[in-house]
């Protein structure tokens, strides 16, 4: 987490960066989580991240933050994040 809001100037407090956050801890406390994955919205930044949760050990979870396009109906991938 510390990486996606220092490299994009992202509040460490924002109801955003708490949201994913609160959803990967729910990830990591479930024992027997499967894959997860999900988006949370971050359109007041102009993105919108999406997660990978992987049910494998070992794996890492990813993190991407996509550039939303006004007019457009895709996100723009932008950049990766593994966590």
């Amino acid at each position: 987490m510390k990486k996606i809001t220092e490299s994009l100037g992202l509040p460490a407090d924002s109801d955003e960066v708490t949201e994913l956050r609160q959803k990967m801890n729910e990830y990591i406390r479930s024992a027997e989580a499967g894959a997860v994955k999900g988006t949370v919205d971050f359109s007041r930044y102009g993105r919108i991240a999406e997660y990978n949760f992987p049910s494998v050990a070992g794996k890492p979870v990813e993190v991407t933050l996509k550039k939303i396009v006004k007019g457009n109906s895709r996100p723009i991938d932008e950049s990766k994040n593994p966590v």
